[in-house]
């Protein structure tokens, strides 16, 4: 929804163009990795974030 939500309508009554640019985000969607990343707000831990983050994005 976030990117319907910063797409641009110029106009917005148009169900065509509008169902054109719901399939194009949802091509998107279906196509680009998404992840949530939650980690400890410790400099301690950077360390091993940054190795997850790594092994995740296969670096």
């Amino acid at each position: 929804m976030t990117l319907l939500q910063n797409s641009f309508a110029l106009d917005p009554t148009n169900h065509k163009e509008a169902a054109r640019r719901f399939e194009l985000a949802s091509d998107m969607a279906r196509r680009v990795p998404v992840f949530s990343l939650r980690y400890p707000r410790r400099y301690d831990a950077l360390p091993e974030v940054i190795d997850k983050i790594q092994s995740v994005a296969k670096l």
